[in-house]
């Protein structure tokens, strides 16, 4: 936020001059997936800062106009102080509320003044398959769970996991996500068609009429799930599973 007096307004934007008045630093937050932890410092590949994609963003001179010191997305220095990550963060997904460095001034590119690890958070994914939906939406179904076709090509705009802040693009992983149910506890998996809803307790109940359902004919419009998604594994540990199924 600043305050001042508006000296001039031309196309690099709006001048305000604010010696008599004020500049406010608000603190950013920055969500990504860790790629490295040291004492010190926490390397992640972002996923936003400030609520908006990196790719919103002009890095270039951010440290020096040099591919080496400029601030790089995929791998974003983030200063940590006495803020600490466990060395299991690695892999998992974090956010942090800070500072962006000044120009020039990376590395570090990031002073962040809290740090939180999302990796034992409750996470949700979703895919839609478009308005035709898809026949093969996923390459295996068995007691080990459902295994994603990431690259399906009829794989619509939502096709993300959201874990804490963090939103991870299943089409940019680099393998497939297998959704498994979990070992115990309550759980409810669910095959909707246009006229109806079958629910199952028992996850190779829920398999067998899925399995009936894609018969090459029909095909899934959409597949919601809520667990616990392990980064290092790509396996989604889920207690709700729910597919849409179209029917001609």
């Amino acid at each position: 936020t600043v305050r001042g007096t508006v000296t001039a307004s031309d196309e690099l934007g709006v001048h305000i001059d604010a010696t008599e008045g004020a500049v406010i630093m608000h603190v950013t937050k920055l969500t990504g997936i860790v790629n490295a932890i040291m004492p010190g410092q926490v390397d992640i590949d972002l996923s936003s800062l400030g609520g908006r994609r990196p790719e919103a963003f002009d890095f270039f001179c951010t440290g020096g106009c040099e591919p080496t010191t400029d601030a790089d997305p995929d791998n974003y220095e983030v200063a940590t102080g006495n803020l600490t990550l466990d060395a299991t963060a690695a892999g998992q997904p974090v956010a942090a509320w800070g500072f962006v460095n000044e120009w020039m001034g990376a590395p570090p590119d990031f002073e962040s003044r809290t740090i939180i690890d999302y990796s034992d958070v409750l996470s949700a994914l979703g895919i839609g398959w478009g308005a035709e939906g898809t026949t093969a939406p996923f390459l295996m179904m068995d007691e080990t769970g459902l295994l994603l076709d990431n690259m399906n090509e009829d794989i619509g705009e939502r096709h993300f996991i959201k874990q804490g802040g963090v939103l991870i693009d299943l089409t940019a992983l680099d393998s497939n996500t297998l959704i498994a149910p979990r070992e115990s506890g309550r759980m409810v998996f669910v095959v909707k068609t246009t006229d109806s809803l079958q629910l199952y307790a028992d996850w190779m109940d829920f398999v067998n009429a899925l399995t009936l359902s894609l018969d090459g004919v029909n095909s899934a419009k959409s597949i919601y799930a809520r667990g616990h998604y392990n980064a290092d594994t790509n396996i989604f540990t889920a207690y709700k599973v729910f597919v849409y199924i179209l029917e001609p």
